[in-house]
């Protein structure tokens, strides 16, 4: 689930930029072992142990098809306020095994991102962001620009967390100390 005050369309360069009252699409998302902390532009690997089904409410477009890479244009879309209230159910193969994070990828040129989203697995709620959201537009595709978001630590307890909240334009790379481990 994300939150419609952490969404973003276009360029970003850091968490007091965001936009903020845009949607949320994913048209990508799965497990991986991956540790970038930029922007990338290719599927991560996954240890095998990967989401294998998507279903989404208050979602336009396909859901299941948000775990396909081959499919940028389709999977989950939350306009405007049901980017706060939409929640994406993911079922996976195994366990989180040696995976690192979740990477998504958004819609074309990189729109409708959100940086910040709420995860449940197993009765367990952790929020999860990227290390570093600064961005430049990309180009459309298969190529869109997607991130990887870490497991933030456990005293992250709302969208409202004023350490982020008070960051400012140019705050791009959140500190190590606000995650689980070390991305």
């Amino acid at each position: 689930m994300g939150n419609t005050i952490w969404t973003n369309n276009n360029a970003c360069t850091g968490w007091g930029d965001i936009d903020g009252g845009k949607g949320f699409f994913i048209s990508y998302i799965n497990v991986t072992t991956s540790n970038a902390t930029t922007y990338q532009t290719t599927q991560l690997a996954t240890d095998g142990n990967g989401i294998t089904a998507t279903s989404a409410t208050n979602s336009s477009y396909t859901p299941s098809q948000a775990i396909n890479w081959s499919t940028p244009h389709n999977g989950v879309w939350w306009s405007g306020n049901k980017a706060s209230t939409g929640v994406l159910t993911a079922t996976m193969s195994g366990g989180w095994g040696s995976n690192r994070g979740i990477q998504i990828r958004c819609w074309g040129n990189g729109h409708h991102k959100c940086y910040l989203i709420k995860i449940t697995a197993n009765s367990i709620t952790r929020f999860f962001a990227p290390k570093d959201i600064e961005h430049i537009d990309g180009t459309d595709g298969a190529g869109i620009p997607n991130l990887v978001y870490y497991p933030l630590n456990d005293t992250f307890t709302s969208f409202t967390d004023s350490r982020l909240t008070s960051l400012g334009t140019n705050d791009s790379v959140l500190p190590d100390s606000y995650f689980e481990y070390a991305p």
